[in-house]
Parts: C-alpha cells; structure tokens; sequence
C-alpha cells in the first residue's frame, strides 16, 4: 500500500494513514524533508511494523534536524532501519535488500 494514492480529505489523513499503518507488517518512509509522517513513524512501535526510513544525504546528518527522528534512529530498536543515500537509484537497492530479506525471516 502507498498512503498517497489513497483519495483521502484532509480531515481523514490522520485516521487513515494510521488504519494503513496498522494493516501492514512493513513501511518504507522517506523522510528527507519534513513532512507529517514523523506521527506514523513514531507509531509503528506501537504497531510492531518493521520499518526503514530513508534519508537523501550523505550521512546521519541528514536526520538531525528533527530531534524526535533522530532518538527515534538512535534508539537502535532492531524493528527499525535507517539508510542514507545519494541518488534514487540507490535509496531502491536499499529497499529491495531489505524486503528480501524481510521475505527470508532474516532481521537487517
């Protein structure tokens, strides 16, 4: 599922993006710039979602600006994965390794 194609008014985002979060076992976000996903993010402890956040940057620098995202990253939880990139290409290597081996039962 991808939260953007869902045709939801504005009132709704909140409620659904949540009810789409909860139906799944795992979430990609992207999470360069700031946007009302650190919410969801946030919640897929509570959901016990395995998670990859994707940043565009050279390094964990990508990520300081917002203090909850980074003790969100920082607290190594094993169900959560950050990865930085440079170029697209490479942010969708990242996410085919980790669905790969999310599909073998393997915890990267």
């Amino acid at each position: 599922m991808i939260a953007d194609e869902y045709d939801m008014s504005e009132d709704l985002i909140h409620d659904r993006t949540l009810y789409l979060l909860h139906a799944c076992r795992y979430a990609i976000f992207e999470a360069s710039g700031a946007s009302g996903a650190l919410m969801e993010i946030e919640r897929t402890r509570d959901y016990g979602t395995r998670t990859m956040i994707l940043f565009h940057g050279a390094s964990s620098a990508a990520w300081t600006a917002s203090r909850m995202l980074s003790s969100f990253i920082m607290s190594e939880d094993p169900m959560v994965k950050a990865r930085w990139y440079m170029q697209h290409d490479s942010a969708a290597k990242h996410v085919e390794r980790w669905l790969m081996a999310m599909s073998r039962g393997h915890r990267q």
